[in-house]
């Protein structure tokens, strides 16, 4: 008989590892089925978007006013031969659909957003966009943008990085790729949950009710 009592209990405990795997295996599905890819799509690579950006460096600054140089976070007495190229930001919008349903969200590129180093400190940004078609420098520009967020435009940590652009809430959110997806506030206001960061379920809030406040 305890030869029959542990025989069962070891067949009770088998059974039991099996409802627990099938548990884990259940909860595993239910979250692939939930979870979220976002595609980033990259209309240039990142060495491209470099190589555009110190092509046309030079033509870009020539344009600009020596008067207005303190407005592109330059001194006039800077020597602008030692501009460094940083690494390039992919700016992207959130398609404007219902993305609750969706397993895989597709991002529209605007902008490519390529700092301009000086002495190690991002002092502006060259623009990058799609020009009939094709992509070339459009723009220089965002001074106080850069300057507030060295950490971000400074850093030479990666190759390239993401940016998610909110405009109907005038934030700009950096993907974090970790573990998990999430989405820090580049532009900080005073007392404002703008400056939270968020995961994707959050931003895809986010930007899903300001898409739809703006259809009323």
């Amino acid at each position: 008989m305890k030869c029959d009592n542990t025989f069962a209990l070891l067949k009770q405990k088998s059974i039991m590892k099996k409802v627990k795997l099938l548990i884990m295996l259940f909860a595993t599905s239910v979250a692939s089925m939930n979870a979220q890819k976002l595609n980033i799509s990259y209309p240039l690579s990142p060495e491209a978007a470099v190589a555009m950006a110190t092509r046309e460096v030079s033509n870009v600054l020539s344009t600009i006013d020596p008067e207005d140089f303190d407005n592109y976070g330059f001194d006039a007495a800077d020597d602008l031969s030692s501009i460094e190229i940083g690494m390039p930001f992919y700016q992207v919008t959130l398609p404007s659909i219902e993305l609750k349903s969706e397993t895989e969200i597709i991002t529209n590129t605007q902008l490519i957003q390529v700092p301009l180093l000086l002495n190690g400190v991002a002092r502006c940004i060259i623009l990058i966009g799609n020009d009939d078609g094709r992509w070339n420098v459009v723009g220089i520009g965002g001074a106080n943008y850069v300057k507030a967020r060295q950490d971000i435009f400074a850093s030479k940590e990666a190759t390239c990085q993401v940016i998610v652009s909110v405009p109907q809430v005038f934030q700009n959110y950096l993907l974090v790729d970790g573990r998990e997806l999430s989405f820090e506030p580049i532009i900080r206001y005073e007392d404002s949950d703008m400056n939270n960061k968020l995961d994707l379920n959050k931003l895809i809030d986010i930007s899903t009710r300001s898409i739809t406040n703006d259809k009323k």
